[in-house]
């Protein structure tokens, strides 16, 4: 699944987004007619190793922040994972064929800065979370949960907004639901709800986005420019609602971690993605 750059761009111009963390989702949307300008920011990007499946997905102010970064050294492309959903619970008859439609991804990207003695520092590690449901699925449209996880001892996050929305087959882009704070807060992780009823028409795909940003808790620095070098991992993990009838949907939450919870039937997906850092 490719989600487009003219689909990003349209969430929220006319939808919503350095080490930096991107889940993306790669299924085939509607397209949307972008500026000039905006396509030369993608190519620029895309020369400094941004994947296009990533930057397709960015909205217009997200692309700006990138590419004012790249221009002047400050963000870094860092790596990108992506999944297909698959089933971990029961697949009921209304269901069957749905985890087919579903990608994730996560991406990450450095904000950085340089130190008076020249040293790479990396300042925070934004996290861009995409979804998209591709064919009008799922075939159960209820609320998912989306729950991240990392490593408390090393970040704190700060920032939070995320959207959900709907592509017509008719065209054009419904936002769903949008939030500026997620439904739970942990130490080392967050958790956050995914609307993906709309009742209007008939839909193309689902989308969803996220943003915040891991703040470093202390000095860290590009890996293999200072000190010694430690690897740490962003975990997402995406619960969908397989059940027609009556459901609980909410979180497990840790000291340092929260999951997605979803009483009767379900399909989950888990992914990661993992970088290494100087201290």
């Amino acid at each position: 699944m490719k989600a487009s750059l003219q689909k990003g761009l349209y969430m929220k111009h006319g939808f919503k987004g350095v080490i930096c963390f991107v889940l993306c989702i790669l299924l085939s949307v509607p397209t949307f007619a972008v500026t000039e300008n905006d396509m030369n920011k993608i190519s620029y990007l895309k020369d400094r190793g941004f994947p296009i499946e990533f930057l397709e997905t960015l909205r217009s102010e997200d692309l700006d922040e990138l590419y004012l970064g790249a221009k002047d050294g400050t963000v870094l492309y860092g790596g990108t994972s992506t999944s297909k959903l698959s089933g971990t619970g029961s697949i009921i008859p209304y269901a069957q064929g749905d985890i087919d439609y579903l990608g994730v991804g996560i991406t990450h990207v450095f904000n950085m800065a340089v130190t008076s003695d020249g040293i790479a520092k990396i300042e925070s590690v934004g996290i861009y979370i995409n979804y998209e449901w591709a064919n009008g699925r799922p075939s159960i449209k209820k609320t998912d949960t989306i729950a991240i996880n990392w490593d408390a001892s090393l970040f704190y996050a700060t920032g939070f907004s995320a959207e959900s929305g709907a592509f017509l087959e008719k065209g054009g882009y419904v936002e769903l639901d949008s939030w500026n704070r997620p439904t739970e807060l942990t130490q080392g992780g967050l958790g956050y709800l995914a609307k993906l009823h709309y009742g209007w028409g008939a839909v193309e795909s689902r989308v969803g986005y996220a943003h915040f940003n891991l703040k470093t808790r202390a000095p860290m620095y590009y890996a293999g420019t200072y000190g010694e070098t430690h690897n740490t991992t962003v975990n997402l993990q995406y619960v969908h609602c397989d059940d027609p009838g009556e459901v609980t949907v909410g979180f497990n939450v840790g000291v340092f971690s929260v999951s997605g919870n979803i009483s009767g039937n379900t399909e989950s997906t888990a992914i990661y993605t993992e970088f290494p850092y100087d201290i």
